[in-house]
């Protein structure tokens, strides 16, 4: 499988709606985590772990602008949020 298979593969696993372009992975509030933020449910959680995981395999393999990104989301695997969706979700819009 080549690495536009793998976007495509991971876009579509993804499961939402695209829209526009983006012009960076991350956003400057990448590392502000809101405590208070609402937990993702068990298919959301399961789909951030699952679509995380295919972005690490992409960045080591041909993207490493998206190493910044990926780092963090890695550690939010086991507590994502609301928010942790968005910046996961940014991201594969810019793939």
């Amino acid at each position: 499988m080549d690495m536009v298979e793998q976007l495509i593969r991971e876009i579509e696993t993804f499961g939402e709606k695209l829209e526009g372009s983006v012009a960076s992975p991350a956003q400057p509030h990448l590392f502000n985590v809101n405590e208070d933020a609402e937990k993702l449910g068990e298919v959301k959680s399961v789909t951030f772990h699952t679509v995380t995981q295919m972005l690490l395999y992409v960045t080591k393999r041909s993207r490493p602008d998206l190493e910044t990104l990926i780092s963090f989301l890695i550690t939010r695997i086991s507590k994502s949020d609301v928010d942790d969706g968005k910046k996961l979700k940014r991201g594969v819009n810019f793939c």
